[in-house]
């Protein structure tokens, strides 16, 4: 190829690239004044606080925990503009950088411009709408892994450059997830070509390095002595609050009396109660971890595997299983067959773990199956035609599902803004794990500054984090128990149900008596008052 050739090919690329740019721009922007975008859950606007320093962070810091350290750091010097915080932006920018990198590998192709468009729509409205840093990272390495495709089919080496980019940081925002798509992916990964081309070959070298050095930037910046006490206890902490340990070792009376623990000390470690050093004792929980009998273990979480398997068709994942499925159906492929094959295992040991379904894990990869379905078959306009009528069938069932959830967001964020607004900022609220309406006080787009006011002693995963305000209490001697046996008592925002584990851990653990000097129920939790004196 000429130069003069090659500068009417680059130019193409770029005219495309910006096409595609501003068509995401629109359909994110649209979906976005359409819809109230409302967190998916409550991790996110935990990372938010912390990347700025509001709500369970005693100060702004880039050690968001759940993504790489060097995400950490762009979402923290990230810019608020007009009160929307920088995470949010930030995680809007990955889903107009995901749509148009799909439109941009689709068309170049050979995928028509409004199919891509339209592909596109039904991959990134759910996850626009109830945005999730789990979902964005799959969603990244789903695009990587199709211009991966692209280069192999065109040797296109912007393709490969910005597939590399796109994989980078599916890595670092969840590490977790984009292991796991690159699994499913197996199939896809045009491993002929990494073993000839020296380019490919370069470029993944590269990758790695980079994935190697942000891994080891990431734990040197957790391996600090102020990070002792979190690191160890996380370590092991999955295990009791997502993998089901609680529930085994309830049966094991012995292994509780040999660690000197009750089955409220489990429970409440189960439900994410990290304050008290006596229960929240990581050699303790290992001990009685490594006790228990594996293969039992295994046996009894395989009535989870048929959850997790079911969870393919619950109302926010419908819409995209099945387009996927009719896909399938209607342009076989043995190289899908086995990217399903993979998706189940994966899904069925996921659940014989004892990890409870993950909509958020799935969603990435059923759009990564409804990818490969156009990519990799040639079809007849008669086909052409089905696909689009499929096409918008998911679309119409994706839009009638997200009005619904929206519906009641509108409707339940405005209740808690107010409740929170009522809450006074003198002192911490201790929040117990899910208690507090953390996606309804705070969507995404939101700019209220008077609700980041409140302070909120987190009774969950951060509460040994040094950056929170957790920690700064207890080492100011103003922690949970001290607060807990004083007379005026802590105020404690929690789950009705919780309230009688507490009663049995102040008899157990103090020998006195939980009294309740104040209680209110709204709508979302129970805020109460309580001290454990005689």
């Amino acid at each position: 190829m000429n130069s003069s050739s090659r500068k009417i090919e680059v130019g193409q690329n770029v005219k495309l690239l910006v096409m595609c740019l501003l068509w995401s721009i629109v359909l994110v922007g649209t979906l976005c004044l359409l819809f109230e975008p409302r967190w998916e859950g409550n991790d996110d606007v935990g990372m938010s606080m912390v990347a700025q320093g509001f709500g369970i962070a005693a100060y702004p810091s880039a050690y968001i925990v759940f993504s790489n350290i060097l995400w950490g750091y762009f979402v923290h010097i990230f810019p608020t503009i007009n009160g929307v915080l920088g995470y949010s932006l930030a995680t809007l920018m990955v889903l107009v950088l995901v749509g148009t990198t799909i439109q941009l590998f689709l068309i170049q192709i050979g995928v028509r411009k409004d199919f891509a468009f339209l592909l596109v729509l039904v991959i990134i409205a759910r996850p626009t709408v109830f945005p999730q840093f789990t979902i964005n990272a799959g969603l990244l390495t789903v695009s990587a892994v199709i211009g991966w495709n692209v280069y192999h089919r065109q040797l296109n080496v912007g393709s490969l450059i910005l597939s590399c980019i796109m994989a980078f940081l599916g890595f670092l925002i969840r590490s977790q997830e984009f292991l796991f798509v690159l699994l499913v992916a197996l199939p896809y990964i045009p491993w002929h070509r990494i073993k000839d081309d020296r380019r490919f070959q370069l470029a993944l070298t590269i990758l790695v390095g980079l994935i190697a050095a942000a891994k080891a930037i990431d734990y040197f910046a957790y391996s600090t002595v102020e990070w002792d006490r979190f690191r160890s206890l996380n370590l092991i902490r999955a295990a009791y609050t997502d993998f089901g340990a609680v529930a085994q070792l309830q049966k094991r009376t012995d292994i509780l009396q040999r660690f000197g623990y009750s089955e409220n000390d489990l429970t409440l470690i189960g439900n994410f109660f990290f304050a008290d050093p006596s229960i929240a004792n990581p050699e303790k929980l290992q001990g009685m971890l490594s006790s228990l009998d594996t293969l039992p273990f295994l046996t009894v979480n395989s009535n989870l595997a048929i959850d997790v398997l079911s969870s393919l068709v619950d109302k926010e994942l419908l819409p995209l299983t099945f387009l996927a499925m009719a896909l399938n159906i209607l342009l076989p492929s043995k190289k899908n067959l086995y990217v399903w094959g993979i998706f189940i295992a994966l899904l069925v040991f996921q659940g014989v773990l004892g990890r409870p379904s993950a909509i958020r894990v799935y969603i990435p990869v059923v759009s990564f199956i409804i990818l490969l379905s156009v990519l990799s078959s040639k079809f007849s306009s008669a086909k052409g035609i089905i696909v689009l009528l499929l096409s918008f069938s998911s679309i119409f069932m994706n839009i009638k599902e997200l009005q619904d959830e929206s519906r009641n967001t509108k409707q339940l964020t405005g209740m808690a803004q107010s409740i929170v607004k009522q809450l006074p900022f003198d002192n911490s609220y201790v929040n117990w794990g899910a208690a507090f309406p953390f996606e309804y006080a705070y969507p995404v787009l939101d700019g209220d500054v008077e609700l980041r006011k409140v302070k909120l002693y987190s009774l969950g995963v951060f509460t040994l984090a040094p950056f929170s305000i957790a920690y700064k209490e207890e080492d100011n001697g103003e922690g949970f128990i001290k607060r807990f046996r004083s007379t005026d008592g802590i105020k404690i925002i929690l789950k009705p149900n919780y309230l009688p584990l507490l009663k049995i851990y102040c008899k157990e653990h103090f020998g006195s008596k939980l009294n309740i000097l104040y209680s209110e129920i709204n709508g979302f939790y129970k805020l109460v008052t309580v001290t454990c004196r005689n």
